[in-house]
């Protein structure tokens, strides 16, 4: 495992939420919509306070709140501050993932359980332009999510998502392209992991409820679990074994050696 810093100067405002990939590419929001990245510095003019931004694309990044309260909360800029369009991604925004050119959404317990919209999907898939394309619950297909602790990037057109459903956790395999599912039993170790990797051979999750900062290694092919080790840090998995952890100074890039 190995480590590599990157220092963010905010001056005296703080990061609310990044994205990274896992060469070290930034954006960041802070809480007075300054938007930072490896090459700009821009402004987002207006009152609304984004709680998670993510990059689209080289032209274009997303930037969402966690409620509607009556208007649309994602909102898509180009690199020159100008809006582009804005969209309702519905109540209750967990976290966003960017795979190829769909938007997955992952939504909190309290708005899945009242099942409504597409908060009540628990995992849903949007394009660009705010269509949903698929939801999880919604596919009456795969059973019910209650919540989706965590998800990440599986190669090319894949999500992993980390699932609590029937009373047990589940890990999901999304293929965005086909929007077809597998699903798989987890071996009880990893339970409520909050963090999810993958690489070439393995899997790997963090912050479990009996391991607050274990890091557990998972071969899903032979159904074998491994302790890999600790991280003092919550994570967030990105892609090809390598999670970030962010604070109000920059963030840092961990990086799974096999």
């Amino acid at each position: 495992m190995t480590e590599q810093k990157f220092y963010i100067n905010s001056g005296t405002e703080k990061i609310v939420n990044l994205d990274t990939d896992q060469f070290g590419n930034y954006i960041v929001i802070t809480n007075q919509n300054t938007i930072l990245t490896n090459e700009y510095t821009i402004k987002i003019d207006g009152d609304v306070k984004y709680s998670i931004i993510r990059k689209l694309n080289n032209d274009f990044f997303l930037l969402t709140h966690s409620q509607t309260n009556g208007f649309n909360n994602a909102s898509i800029f180009n690199f020159n501050s100008q809006l582009i369009s804005s969209f309702n991604l519905d109540n209750g925004i967990k976290d966003v993932l960017i795979q190829q050119d769909k938007i997955i959404i992952s939504y909190f317990d309290r708005w899945v359980l009242a099942g409504k919209g597409a908060s009540g999907a628990g995992v849903a898939v949007f394009d660009f332009n705010g269509q949903q394309l698929f939801g999880f619950n919604s596919s009456a297909i795969y059973g019910k999510i209650t919540e989706c602790y965590c998800m990440c990037k599986h190669g090319t057109n894949r999500v992993l998502l980390y699932i609590y459903s029937n009373m047990k956790f589940h890990l999901v395999e999304l293929n965005i392209d086909t929007m077809q599912i597998e699903i798989f039993e987890t071996p009880t170790e990893f339970d409520g992991a909050s963090a999810i990797v993958s690489n070439t051979k393995n899997i790997y999750f963090h912050s479990l409820f009996k391991h607050t900062y274990g890091l557990f290694l998972y071969d899903k092919l032979n159904n074998k679990v491994k302790r890999y080790g600790e991280y003092p840090s919550f994570l967030k998995g990105i892609k090809n074994g390598v999670f970030n952890s962010f604070d109000d100074n920059g963030f840092t890039l961990v990086d799974i050696k096999e």
